[in-house]
């Protein structure tokens, strides 16, 4: 669903539509690092431990990503 918001909002614009999107990508990717967070806790296999951390590290960079988005000056978007 982000997905489709976000190629909708390219092509019509949406009054608060970007700060929505920010808001909505936040919430679903702290839902999934939270997630990822309880596969390390619960996870026993070592050669797991790579993916998950990979997984871990991507959650918080799109985290930062859409905070950077949230709160940037660029009124254009």
């Amino acid at each position: 669903m982000l997905i489709l918001f976000g190629v909708v909002m390219i092509f019509v614009n949406i009054p608060g539509g970007s700060p929505a999107y920010s808001i909505i990508g936040l919430v679903v990717f702290a839902g999934l690092t939270m997630s990822d967070f309880q596969r390390v806790r619960r996870s026993t296999d070592l050669d797991s431990a790579a993916l998950i951390a990979a997984s871990i590290f991507l959650d918080a960079l799109n985290v930062f990503l859409f905070f950077l988005r949230l709160f940037s000056r660029n009124n254009s978007r």
